[in-house]
């Protein structure tokens, strides 16, 4: 049987801990809250894995998936909650090659390894 991939693991993570608001208004209070569930997911299956990432690389996760949010299959998340984003350019090549494999298989796996590629 095939091991699931961090993504697999994350998304189970994230899907449970995201259906504790399926029956809130979308709001950015519950955006916030949303989020907030997506990046203690993230922090949740670093730590239990002994992943050591940095705060910068949770953020940018976090922000991928939560973009990445549709609720009832069309309407996203209010993408004005952060007042500063995550940036790739904040990340040592390494970690944000840590990073793809993670992503590995995925569409976030793209952005990540065209960074890899930029700096080359």
């Amino acid at each position: 049987m095939k091991k699931p991939s961090v993504h697999d693991v994350l998304s189970k993570l994230i899907t449970t801990r995201l259906m504790g608001q399926k029956d809130e208004s979308v709001n950015k209070t519950t955006c916030v809250l949303m989020y907030q569930d997506i990046f203690s997911s993230i922090e949740e299956l670093c730590t239990t894995s002994g992943v050591k990432i940095s705060n910068e690389a949770m953020n940018y996760l976090s922000q991928m998936y939560y973009d990445s949010v549709l609720v009832n299959g069309k309407h996203e998340l209010d993408p004005n909650i952060f007042t500063q984003r995550a940036s790739l350019d904040n990340l040592p090549t390494t970690e944000i090659a840590m990073l793809a494999m993670f992503m590995n298989g995925t569409p976030f796996a793209a952005e990540f390894i065209a960074k890899i590629k930029s700096r080359n």
